[in-house]
């Protein structure tokens, strides 16, 4: 309760939509406004709660027909000289005159196709190859699907509303008949294991402030510092992982040069940040416990050197993209993310005796297109002629504009959550543990 209750006194002072255009209706745009976050129980650190990682900065404009020739991520971008000065009239609510619906989506399906078959030319050009596959029963390890099954029945929307709220919740969202099927879960179950449940005004929240979004057509930062990044800081705090787990923006974070997935040819390689991610909090887990967090020559745990996350090594990264645009990109981006994230676990792993010391783990991901969340998972394997990354494709969460839709998210979350705090913060301490014997004189 006293996360609720925190967590409760932090969403008061955040302005929406709705606020902000009840106070100053004359003003053009309002940039979202998100204070900081409180410090989570049982933390000792304060790095966690820098203002600057819970907001978006804004994105620079790159030149049309490119998957991403920019240095930073952009927004969707559509040859419409319309859109583009409504764009600059309000950059985080598009004007809805110009070209017919039908004109524009006409162009943005070429435009998909395009990009699509370049990130295609691109994946296959890496001198690492990424596979994509779709998931399936038993596909990839024992332990990994069985958190593909916990998450298919989140997805289902079973466990999502606890037993004690059933009753009140079907009450408030009459109109969503997906919260009449077998939502319930008791004090007893997995669900209820795995930390608390959102109050209704937080449920309300999230899904009008997804359809606001949807309705202005907002940009990636809109949604981002409104939405997205909201509901992964509470699924953090509810979490029994509270303060060992925690959500950071990484936006302008850039992968480190040695890590960087390399192509054949001069094939340049795009997409290569994302927008999120969920961290490990070393100095908050036992698994840490006297062990060196530092790695000498080193100022980073992870395959960036944003500062920000420099001793919270990344888990699980997450890239989002606006309403309706962008898919290719943003799933080219995560590729390429987690294709230098197991470069760099690879490194560190056998960066004394040129042999992995132990297995490298199924690292799950996370895209968001706008209000509708998805995950998947992505494999480092080796072979007798090298090795590639397979991208296992995908599962839809739900849908954050119907309660049913938050409920389910926040589920998938909670279990996500728990995979970082039960196996992939144990596996990071054992691999810097196993760093620091191999190469004992490297030790701080």
């Amino acid at each position: 309760m006293e996360a609720r209750e925190k967590v409760w006194r932090w969403l008061s002072t955040i302005k929406y939509h709705s606020e902000l255009s009840k106070e100053a209706p004359s003003v053009a745009h309002h940039t979202p406004l998100v204070p900081d976050l409180f410090t989570p129980p049982h933390s000792e650190s304060d790095r966690h709660i820098n203002k600057s990682r819970m907001q978006t900065p804004q994105k620079h404009s790159r030149s049309e027909g490119d998957i991403d020739n920019d240095e930073t991520p952009t927004n969707a971008q559509r040859g419409s000289v319309h859109v583009q000065d409504a764009r600059m009239s309000s950059p985080s609510k598009r004007s809805r005159t110009g070209r017919s619906d039908t004109d524009l989506s006409s162009t943005d399906s070429s435009t998909t196709s395009a990009r699509s078959a370049r990130k295609l030319r691109i994946i296959q050009s890496l001198t690492v190859p990424i596979n994509h596959k779709s998931i399936g029963q038993g596909s990839i390890d024992d332990e990994t699907d069985l958190l593909v099954t916990a998450l298919r029945r989140c997805a289902a929307g079973f466990e999502t509303v606890p037993n004690q709220e059933l009753d009140m919740v079907k009450a408030k969202f009459r109109d969503d008949v997906d919260l009449e099927q077998n939502v319930g879960y008791g004090a007893d179950s997995q669900r209820a294991r795995l930390g608390d449940t959102l109050p209704l005004p937080w449920v309300d929240m999230i899904r009008l402030e997804a359809e606001k979004c949807c309705q202005e057509d907002d940009f990636e930062p809109g949604w981002n510092s409104s939405n997205q990044g909201a509901i992964l800081a509470m699924a953090t705090y509810l979490s029994t992982y509270c303060g060992k787990v925690t959500s950071a923006n990484i936006t302008t974070a850039r992968i480190l040069g040695e890590f960087l997935p390399t192509a054949t040819g001069n094939e340049h390689i795009p997409g290569r940040m994302v927008d999120f991610a969920l961290c490990v909090e070393p100095d908050q887990c036992s698994d840490f416990q006297s062990l060196p967090l530092r790695i000498p020559g080193r100022t980073t745990l992870n395959h960036t050197d944003y500062s920000p996350t420099a001793s919270r090594p990344i888990a699980i990264s997450i890239e989002t993209k606006r309403h309706g645009v962008d898919r290719p990109k943003g799933q080219l981006q995560l590729d390429v993310w987690v294709s230098a994230h197991f470069n760099w676990l690879q490194s560190m792993q056998s960066a004394s005796t040129g042999v992995l010391v132990r297995p490298l783990p199924v690292l799950p991901l996370l895209f968001v297109q706008g209000s509708i969340w998805f995950v998947g998972f992505a494999q480092r394997l080796s072979t007798e002629i090298g090795g590639a990354t397979i991208i296992w494709r995908e599962i839809l969460l739900g849908d954050v504009r119907r309660p049913s839709g938050v409920y389910r998210v926040l589920a998938a979350l909670l279990h996500l959550i728990d995979w970082i705090g039960s196996v992939y913060a144990p596996w990071f301490a054992g691999a810097l543990a196993s760093y620091h014997t191999l190469r004992p004189h490297s030790r701080p």
